[in-house]
């Protein structure tokens, strides 16, 4: 039974991983240790200022470890820590779930927008995205300033 108690806990939780580049950050240590760099790498498109605020806040909410060793320069390491391990396999469910009702999610995503639209299932990404936006709008001419 849901609680207004268990919701806030719920929210607190979802809060923890919903962001844009946690997950991909989660898929990324799961492999082990990683310093930044490395992170930087694996995750591509992420800034160094993002990347930077985002482990902090993972680090903050005790699902990474942030191990500063002695060397010049110093290296540092991002890992799981046990708390950070317990949420994985809630996001594989997650996951497979997503999976198995990705189709159904972007039928009615598509009946929502617009009702007579042909079904999205099935097609790659890309060309879910081209059914759903519209065209690009066209641009005036450029004016030659003189």
């Amino acid at each position: 039974m849901l609680t207004t108690e268990g919701l806030a806990s719920t929210r607190l939780a979802l809060g923890l991983v919903s962001d844009k580049w946690t997950l991909p950050l989660f898929a990324a240590l799961v492999k082990g240790p990683r310093r930044f760099g490395e992170l930087q790498r694996g995750v591509p498109a992420i800034s160094k200022r993002v990347l930077s605020y985002t482990l902090r806040e993972m680090v903050r909410n005790g699902l990474v470890d942030r191990t500063v060793r002695p060397s010049i320069p110093p290296q540092v390491e991002y890992s799981l820590t046990d708390l950070g391990r317990t949420l994985l396999s809630l996001l594989y469910t997650i996951r497979e779930w997503a999976e198995a009702h990705s189709d159904e999610i972007l039928d009615a995503r598509s009946r929502y927008l617009a009702p007579e639209a042909p079904s999205l299932a099935g097609q790659p990404p890309l060309d879910q995205l081209a059914a759903i936006l519209p065209a690009e709008p066209s641009l005036p001419p450029a004016v030659d300033p003189v």
